[in-house]
């Protein structure tokens, strides 16, 4: 599958239509949002994987998403986490003028 998209990950909103004229935008996403994966799917009839979320479902039969208006945020392992918890810890250096 495209981006090998997992329940679990994370997607990044970047476009609140489909690359096609005949698509109206949708009012339940929001560019620049992330949202939690919940289902990944390969749709036979659009030809395309198709994303689960748990914050918004589409109006759809199978109330999932296109992947390709999200791109996907893989989750921080508790390493990565930890280690940018500690950055953020650090004093900033000072900055002479």
């Amino acid at each position: 599958m495209a981006d090998d998209w997992k329940p679990g990950d994370l997607a990044l909103c970047v476009a609140d239509r489909l690359p096609a004229p005949r698509d109206k935008p949708t009012k339940l996403l929001k560019v620049g949002r992330v949202y939690n994966v919940t289902s990944v799917r390969w749709s036979y009839g659009e030809q395309c994987v198709a994303i689960g979320l748990a914050e918004v479902q589409s109006r759809g039969p199978f109330k999932d998403w296109h992947a390709c208006i999200f791109r996907k945020i893989d989750p921080l392992t508790d390493e990565e986490r930890d280690s940018f918890l500690a950055d953020l810890r650090q004093p900033a250096p000072l900055v002479e003028a």
